[in-house]
């Protein structure tokens, strides 16, 4: 009831998804919680390959992401 009150009107737990984590996802889906279907993909960035810095990191994040952004259906 805190959150409510703190005027949260949306609360997201994350486990597993395999059968090691089977009794989580059945509390949480007893408790009221909905399956919401996502896929979550990662990618390993060239950065340690050279010394590179931070600000350049970020700046090839915000490539990517601008590329995703372009390529989108």
């Amino acid at each position: 009831m805190a959150s409510k009150n703190a005027g949260m009107s949306v609360a997201m737990v994350e486990t597993g998804g395999d059968r090691g984590h089977e009794r989580a996802r059945h509390t949480y889906e007893k408790v009221g919680f909905e399956l919401f279907p996502v896929a979550r993909y990662f990618k390993k960035l060239a950065c340690a390959d050279v010394l590179i810095s931070r600000s350049h990191c970020i700046l090839q994040l915000n490539a990517i992401a601008r590329s995703i952004r372009r390529n989108r259906f």
